[in-house]
């Protein structure tokens, strides 16, 4: 134990994640809250989701509406500045709201269909819980990002960007393939009652998330504009280079998004993916994030995070084609190929989209900003989801032949969506050219990521 605290210490993370100072504490605190609500996370969304709705009956559509559902309660984040730039101290509000949050949408959402047994019953619960929940989440998530936001900061941000997505992904995978594994030992009441189980243990954790989130401590919160319940619009709306960033943004999760709503449904029912199988691939990412964090640590400070954005969508372009040709008979091979794919771009995606926030942000009025950042992903994400939605709907069992290939809905989706990357690769690289920071500006803002470059470095040393 003694040998590993020492190895640590001498590691490039120690500087990012540490007890010596309320700063490192604060870090380490969001870091555990990270790996809480990935676990969270993958307990009660994607496939586990998916598949406890389903063991009610709840058809691919049903569960596509009840995904879109939280994107349209996202709306009202444009009152959070006018609750929260009021208020100068806001923790107990704020563990408060995220723990009437965790309640109503795990517990609500895992009770409702045990008791509420006609169809139509379960469909309007469920979307009140959901409305209800995702409601509280959009009105005061925000104020937790203008609290911490100001621990990460440029010197040490792709460090914890990528620490965070290391061991969250890690904990969370791991957990995840164990009760993948054990789901699919598991048939009819006895798979439903396990989920239902899962659930249950999510809200333990979810506790554990709530209290990490509010242990750093706040600070004190700048203000220039007044409060009005506009503000999330009117105040963002001044700042050309801001919005800008936020086209680009809003346009990445428009495209991400066109299959979340449909896709798990489809692996579980038509493609017959098992959950170990979907578990275990998600979590082979945890192994390239070390290894491919110095090339895109590279890439950043050559090109910026819009440049490296637009190169990484670029290169995500064939994992979609190649998911279209997915079939239950080659799933397993194609899914490989997507992975080894995915793996590698991911960690530019992740650094280069979680940095597009910071680029043009000023230290006032942080809440509109954030709120209006959030609005923008929540209504590019319902405008993306409700659109792969419709065309599964209208689809139904149709399908479309290509170069000798049959495609049905959820495939054509796969094939827009690398048409649309591509296309956004191209107006990404255009505007990194008007908006990105040059000079000193530049490399100050991604010096903190030759963390990663030391910490290979002297694992090189350290095992040759």
């Amino acid at each position: 134990m003694c040998r590993l605290k020492d190895l640590y210490k001498r590691s490039a993370w120690s500087e990012v994640f540490h007890f010596d100072n309320a700063r490192g504490s604060a870090r380490c605190y969001l870091l555990f809250a990270s790996i809480a609500q990935a676990i969270v996370n993958g307990l009660t969304t994607g496939i586990f989701y998916s598949g406890y709705l389903g063991s009610f009956g709840i058809d691919i559509v049903s569960i596509s509406i009840l995904t879109l559902v939280p994107y349209i309660s996202g709306f009202l984040t444009l009152f959070s500045p006018a609750i929260l730039e009021r208020l100068q101290r806001r923790r107990f509000l704020l563990t408060a709201a995220r723990m009437a949050y965790y309640t109503i949408n795990i517990l609500g959402l895992t009770i409702l269909p045990v008791v509420v047994e006609s169809s139509a019953g379960r469909m309007a619960g469920l979307v009140v819980i959901v409305l209800l929940s995702n409601g509280i989440n959009a009105l005061f998530s925000p104020g937790y990002s203008a609290w911490h936001m100001g621990y990460i900061e440029p010197e040490v941000r792709s460090g914890y960007i990528t620490a965070t997505n290391l061991v969250a992904q890690a904990v969370s995978g791991s957990f995840l393939l164990a009760a993948g594994a054990i789901t699919d030992g598991m048939e009819g009441q006895d798979r439903q009652n396990l989920l239902m189980a899962l659930r249950c243990l999510a809200f333990g954790i979810a506790m554990a998330d709530v209290y990490f989130l509010q242990k750093p401590g706040e600070p004190v919160y700048k203000r220039t504009a007044r409060t009005a319940l506009s503000s999330a619009l009117t105040v963002p709306l001044g700042n050309r280079r801001f919005l800008l960033i936020m086209l680009v943004y809003t346009l990445h999760c428009m495209f991400s998004a066109l299959l979340s709503s449909v896709v798990n449904t489809w692996l579980l029912e038509q493609i017959q993916v098992s959950y170990t199988y979907i578990n275990f691939i998600n979590l082979t990412n945890v192994f390239f994030i070390l290894p491919t964090s110095a090339v895109w640590g590279r890439c950043i400070r050559k090109r910026g995070n819009l440049g490296t954005l637009a190169l990484a969508q670029m290169m995500m372009v064939p994992s979609y084609i190649l998911h279209a040709l997915m079939m239950p008979e080659n799933y397993q091979m194609v899914m490989t190929a997507v992975k080894l794919i995915q793996n590698t771009v991911n960690l530019g995606i992740s650094i280069s989209v979680g940095s597009l926030i910071y680029i043009a942000l000023p230290e006032e009025d942080q809440t509109c900003y954030l709120s209006f950042y959030q609005i923008l992903g929540n209504l590019s994400s319902l405008l993306s989801m409700s659109a792969g939605t419709w065309v599964v709907a209208a689809m139904e069992d149709m399908a479309i032949t290509l170069f000798g290939w049959r495609f049905t809905s959820v495939p054509v989706l796969f094939l827009a969506q690398a048409a649309l990357f591509a296309a956004l690769s191209c107006f990404v690289r255009r505007v990194a050219k008007q908006v990105e920071p040059n000079g000193w500006e530049q490399r100050k803002a991604h010096f903190h990521l030759l963390i990663h470059l030391r910490l290979n470095r002297w694992n090189h040393n350290r095992y040759r």
